[in-house]
C-alpha cells in the first residue's frame, strides 16, 4: 500500500517509475552512478513531534528533491551530498517540479536555505524564494 502511494506520488510529478528502487533499512536518495532513486522508509514525513523542516517534507517533495534536483543535475561539478548540491536540489525541485502544493514548495525552499545555513552560508533571497516564502507581499 505504501509502495503504491509512493508510485502514485512519483507519477503525479512526472517521474517514470523505472527510476525508483525500493529498499528496506536504507535512506532515500539518488545515486549518480546508478541513475536511480532509492526509496527507504524515511521518504514519509516524520510522525513524531520533530520541528525540523526536513522531517516534515511530503513524499512528493522528497521525490521532487531527488528527481528534479539531483537526477536532473546528474554528473555536474558539485560532489554528491555537498551543501551546494543539496541546496540546488531543493531549490530546483521547488522551482521546476510540477504539481507540488504551495506547502511543498515552501518546505523545499526552507530546506534549501537550511542546507546553506548549516554550511555557514547566507543566501541572498532571489525573487523566486521571496515569492514562495512571502507571496507577492515582498514587492
Amino acid at each position: 500500500e505504501e509502495k503504491q502511494f509512493v508510485l502514485q506520488e512519483a507519477e503525479a510529478i512526472g517521474i517514470d517509475k523505472s527510476y525508483l528502487v525500493f529498499r528496506e533499512n536504507q535512506a532515500t536518495g539518488y545515486s549518480d552512478s546508478r541513475d536511480k532513486i532509492f526509496i527507504g522508509a524515511d521518504i514519509f514525513p516524520s510522525e513524531d513531534d520533530s520541528i525540523h523542516n526536513r522531517d516534515k517534507l511530503s513524499v512528493r517533495a522528497v521525490l521532487a528533491h531527488e528527481y528534479y534536483g539531483h537526477k536532473r543535475n546528474r554528473g555536474t561539478d558539485f560532489p554528491q551530498g555537498f551543501w551546494e548540491d543539496e541546496y540546488r536540489a531543493s531549490y530546483e525541485a521547488a522551482k521546476y517540479a510540477p504539481n507540488l502544493t504551495q506547502e511543498d514548495r515552501y518546505r523545499l525552499i526552507l530546506d534549501a536555505l537550511d542546507r546553506a545555513k548549516e554550511a555557514g552560508i547566507i543566501i541572498e533571497k532571489d525573487d523566486f524564494i521571496k515569492e514562495v516564502l512571502y507571496g507577492n507581499r515582498y514587492e
